[in-house]
């Protein structure tokens, strides 16, 4: 049985304790960025101080005569806990971390304190970096910027699959300017060939099985090269059925999929220090069922081209210049006629949702290309003042459409489609980034970025014209298309306390623009707050948002025990979120998962006074628009204690409140044009949509400290209740739940490594925070539950 109520408390006050006796006298902290470590001394003069400091002013200024520069990304300091944590940041690496267990990026993520998830399918994690949505997120490959398909159906990193991830960054804030606009970030550092002093070639071969949607993956590797060229190439295949439930009520979740991936990297050497790389990804799922969604994609496929040229003085340093350029296209079809699709989710909230209507399938098609060039250039030497200076352009455009269909396979509304029209977004900017060690204990790093931002909309689309060519009114969103000047500044600073204790602390100011689904989106199915039925609107007046933030962190490492503390606060002005606007008047409902739409206006709202007020099945309308203020707090511990060689204990726990200080209602003044209603004020604050809730982690490790040979570990996994919810919205709460894991793996030989897994031990029946509405078998509405107890086998082999 699920593990909620009295054994969720009694776990959690087991968790406490088990933090309290191993960190004790940490602070809060704010993510400030790590700067490069150095062997500091136990004790410095303030006379050594004062000239160590006029040394390196004196370097800052003699930068621009160095011969060669240094160019790298942000540097992160390591601390080990189940990755590296740094003021700012978090990284995973496949060194640090075992990758062959996630099944996308997204779940791959959720590793991190910091990154909360919510599952759209068996294959498809959307990530969340604290309590910034994924629409404020920058994420990229080998530098290039990603971004989503469909919003709030696709997930930022669904194109990159873990089996070709070298390393993963969780940039928690907007500290760097390397990247383009961003209030966090996400890098990910893709496998890539290595050098050999004579021609070699290597292979290996991985294959997992897991038992609860009898989900296999397969990857096969080949790589080589000599002293000046390399060469990586992988291949992998994913497929699963539908998985089943935890107990008492274990029912089969539609989530079957397919997906294969292959991905070309290779490098050939100018020159002793030139070098050209080149990357080439392919990604294709098919029939992937998508719960609590309007329609499962039949076929996507998504091409991305990437060619860098490097100057590096040190091919384990930093380097000195990169040239890049990259370009990708995703297409993608779906439908709703699988009778999976039919059964839990269209049936009876797409066909039953709307008296005005009577769809039985929904049809969707898009694409997305993206295009960019980038040039970074550093002056300094390593362990000396760096000068990072750098110019990008990006550009993307998008293009999204649905129609319903009713039983005699005619469009219903004459023709009507939905969706987002051909539009594109340019983004020009130029960036600088400083690290500066004033001494040896304290370091600063200074950057910003300045960006124009231009869009671009073809009002002869079909999604406009959709009526009458001359019927522009139609059209909710208007037909602006604004230009933004955005930017950034950050600044922080490291504090070496002693040799065991590092204080970092930072502040930054970022902008970001309205993207293209937010500007122009005309009433595309949307799973908002937990409800796939759900549609919105996007206004193309939007401001761009503003966020100013503060962070503070705190970190030990001793010999038997290591810590972490971190903690954030951001004000955001202009917060860009979908309010409410209109409801339906559903055919037939029930009313068990507490909506309540008492805020909408009365004046749209068709449910109200009849047998569907407030019901499950309603369709709910939402408008995007820029609220005036909105707060992010929030902080997050981990902590490590070797108990003794090969055994030790880990435990994290992560928090994070959003507030929206303006609420706003929208009254459509019935003229077509968004632009033309009232947005009304509503007293008093309430929290923020799809927060993560309080959540925590413990492990026990027991291992082989000298040879790695094997290693096992036993994961407790506790998720508090979310009860702060958007009640303005119609958001719903979320329950508490606990879950255990059991993982190990044995190497036989030293390329020949065996593992074995064991999720949700109990079986129990669990949702996560931000799940889908679905149907089960027996027509009870339920939010998608989680996979029940799974064994998951695989091997590693190594030639």
């Amino acid at each position: 049985m699920p593990l909620l109520g009295p054994h969720y408390h009694q776990a959690m006050r087991f968790y406490f304790l088990a933090l309290a006796v191993f960190i004790s006298g940490m602070v809060p902290s704010i993510l400030a960025q790590d700067l490069p470590a150095s062997d500091l001394p136990t004790s410095t003069t303030n006379d050594s101080l004062s000239q160590d400091k006029v040394k390196k002013l004196d370097a800052l200024l003699d930068l621009a005569e160095k011969d060669v520069g240094k160019l790298s990304e942000i540097p992160v300091a390591t601390q080990n806990f189940n990755g590296t944590s740094s003021g700012l940041s978090n990284t995973l690496s496949v060194e640090q971390a075992d990758f062959s267990q996630a099944t996308s990026t997204g779940d791959l993520l959720q590793q991190i304190p910091s990154v909360s998830g919510r599952r759209l399918s068996g294959i498809n994690v959307d990530p969340r970096v604290r309590g910034f949505n994924s629409s404020q997120l920058n994420a990229s490959a080998n530098g290039m910027t990603q971004y989503k398909a469909i919003q709030d159906i696709d997930s930022l990193l669904s194109q990159i699959d873990p089996g070709v991830i070298q390393e993963i960054t969780v940039i928690e804030g907007p500290y760097t300017s390397l990247y383009g606009p961003g209030f966090a970030f996400i890098n990910v550092d893709l496998l890539g060939p290595k050098r050999y002093e004579n021609p070699e070639i290597h292979s290996s071969t991985f294959y997992n099985y897991s038992s609860n949607g009898q989900i296999m993956y397969g990857r096969e590797n080949v790589w080589g090269g000599a002293k000046d060229w390399g060469m990586y190439c992988t291949y992998g295949v994913r497929t699963g059925n539908d998985y089943r439930a935890g107990e008492p009520n274990g029912f089969l979740v539609p989530t079957s999929f397919e997906k294969w991936d292959t991905m070309l990297s290779v490098s050939y050497d100018l020159g002793p220090i030139t070098r050209l790389e080149f990357d080439f990804l392919h990604t294709e799922m098919n029939n992937v069922e998508m719960p609590g969604v309007v329609y499962d994609p039949e076929n996507s496929a998504s091409n991305q081209f990437n060619l860098r040229y490097i100057v590096q003085q040190d091919r384990d340093g930093p380097r000195d210049l990169l040239v890049q350029a990259w370009h990708q296209e995703t297409f993608f079809h779906g439908d709703a006629l699988r009778p999976s699709k039919q059964q839990s989710f269209y049936y009876p909230f797409i066909t039953l949702g709307d008296v005005d209507a009577y769809p039985v399938n929904t049809w969707s098609i898009g694409n997305l290309t993206a295009t960019g060039v980038r040039a970074l250039r550093t002056f300094g030497e390593e362990n000396e003042p760096q000068w990072t200076l750098g110019a990008d352009w990006r550009r993307h455009r998008q293009r999204y459409q649905e129609y319903e269909v009713d039983p005699e396979g005619a469009i219903i509304y004459e023709g009507d489609f939905y969706g987002i029209p051909s539009s594109c977004m340019d983004d020009i900017g130029v960036l600088t980034h400083l690290e500066l060690p004033l001494d040896e204990r304290c370091s600063v790093v200074v950057g910003g970025r300045v960006d124009y931002a231009m869009t671009q909309l073809n009002v002869n689309d079909t999604v406009i014209t959709r009526f009458d060519p001359d019927a522009f009114f139609y059209y909710q969103p208007g037909f602006d298309t604004p230009d933004y000047t955005l930017g950034m500044a950050y600044a922080n600073a490291k504090f070496k306390l002693d040799d065991h204790r590092i204080l970092n602390m930072g502040t930054s100011f970022a902008m970001r623009a309205p993207n293209l689904a937010e500007l122009y989106s005309d009433e595309p199915y949307v799973p908002l707050y937990r409800f796939g039925n759900s549609y919105v609107d996007g206004l193309s007046t939007l401001a761009p948002e503003k966020n100013w933030q503060f962070d503070l962190g705190f970190q030990c490492d001793y010999q038997w025990f290591r810590c972490g503390a971190r903690g954030f606060y951001a004000t955001i002005w202009d917060y860009i979120l979908a309010v409410p606007a209109y409801t339906s008047e559903a055919t037939a409902t029930t009313h068990l998962l507490g909506r309540n739409f008492q805020y909408f206006p009365l004046e749209w709202r068709y449910d109200y006074g009849t047998p569907s007020e407030n019901g499950d099945m309603v369709e709910a309308g939402y408008q995007t628009t820029n609220i005036g203020l909105a707060t992010l707090a929030g902080a997050d511990l981990c902590g490590e204690i070797r108990i003794r060689p090969g055994v030790a204990l880990f435990g994290c726990m992560s928090y994070v409140h959003g507030e929206n200080l303006r609420r706003v209602v929208f009254l459509d003044a019935g003229t077509g044009f968004s632009k033309d209603g009232t947005f009304i004020p509503v007293s008093g604050p309430e929290s923020l949509p799809n927060i993560y809730p309080f959540n925590g982690r413990i492990s026990l490790r027991v291992f082989d400290p000298e040879k790695d040979r094997w290693h096992v570990e036993f994961i407790t996994r506790l998720v508090n209740s979310q009860k702060e919810v958007a009640a303005s919205l119609a958001e719903v709460p979320s329950s508490a739940f606990t879950v255990f894991d059991l993982r190990g793996y044995y190497r036989w030989r030293e390329n020949l490594r065996f593992s074995l897994s064991l999720e949700n031990l109990l079986n129990a029946y669990y949702a996560e925070p931000g799940s889908v509405a679905i149907v089960n078998p027996s027509g009870i509405p339920v939010f998608m539950p989680e996979p029940g107890f799974t064994v998951s086998l695989g091997v590693d082999g190594r030639f």
